[in-house]
């Protein structure tokens, strides 16, 4: 077990050997380069612009702080998604997952008004998104289905759910000037 593991995610090529950190820091320089330029494309003080979006975050300890939260959530989410990557499964239902978890935050939050009522908020979060993750799980394992299909029907399914509703009742219920055909115009 431990053999396979190692040789699945542990490989190294050879050109890796010599300069490992080579792809990441040409992807951290890319993504540099690249806010750079849209930065000065869209700005109408163009140098002001990039130097102000490069070193303004620098600039003050409340601006530093705010890098700092928004970096950190956006790393949390980023780990999640590479965990996934590395098992070769794909989710198209992390949105539905966010909204589901400040949804479940926020009524938590606004009924109790005790002290670890956070914690219990990340607690009842964490268990709601894996119960949400399971439903494409269990769908692959016993019906065969696409992750990334039922995962994205998780996520958008009250809207499609509305959609589908109409065109079905267009559908049964008939129209003469359509000669029976769904109302396109409801879907």
């Amino acid at each position: 077990m431990k053999k396979a593991f190692s040789k699945i995610f542990c490989t190294i090529p050879r050109s890796q050997k010599k300069f490992p950190y080579t792809k990441a820091l040409a992807s951290l320089a890319l993504g540099f380069l690249a806010a750079g330029i849209l930065v000065f494309y869209f700005s109408s003080y163009s140098f002001a612009a990039v130097i102000d979006f490069f070193l303004s975050p620098f600039s003050s300890v409340f601006f530093f702080g705010s890098m700092l939260a928004s970096m950190s959530l956006l790393l949390v989410g980023s780990l999640g998604s590479s965990v996934a990557l590395l098992s070769g499964n794909y989710n198209l239902g992390g949105e539905g997952q966010v909204y589901l978890g400040g949804l479940i935050t926020a009524l938590i939050l606004s009924k109790l008004d005790i002290f670890f009522a956070p914690l219990l908020a990340i607690i009842l979060v964490i268990i709601a998104s894996a119960l949400l993750s399971f439903i494409p799980i269990i769908l692959k394992l016993y019906r065969g289905a696409s992750e990334l299909l039922t995962s994205f029907f998780i996520v958008c399914r009250p809207y499609t759910a509305h959609r589908l509703g109409n065109c079905y009742s267009a559908t049964k219920q008939g129209t003469k000037s359509l000669g029976n055909k769904p109302n396109i115009g409801s879907i």
